[in-house]
């Protein structure tokens, strides 16, 4: 619960933590998410997505700009290549990350 205080008090500061939620299909760990999502933080904030691609990808502006984002059916992580694993621990670490954009050229951004 710190941690999404952190989200809420904190939201131009990385946190550098990572929560992992495990547990049957339907048991309703997406609901704090929903909450903080729709009703705290905004969807304009919020990033969820079943693809590790989306944020280790060379394309990769979805997560401009996110304070919160959720990785649906993380287990994907563990069959992803080193490189990706390696990107999405930066993402959650690090102060700043590359975003680049189709037909744009890269920046640095706060977000995740």
């Amino acid at each position: 619960m710190k941690l999404f205080a952190w989200y809420v008090q904190r939201p131009y500061e990385k946190s550098g933590a990572c929560v992992v939620l495990e547990g049957e299909e339907g048991c309703g760990k997406n609901i704090a998410f929903e909450i903080l999502k729709n009703h705290v933080i905004g969807t304009r904030y919020c990033l969820e997505t079943p693809k590790m691609k989306i944020l280790t990808g060379r394309f990769n502006s979805a997560r401009e700009h996110k304070i919160l984002t959720v990785l649906n059916e993380a287990a994907n992580v563990k069959q992803s290549s080193h490189e990706d694993q390696d990107e999405l621990k930066d993402c959650i670490t690090e102060s700043t990350c590359m975003i680049e954009k189709k037909r744009h050229r890269s920046l640095s951004s706060q977000g995740l």
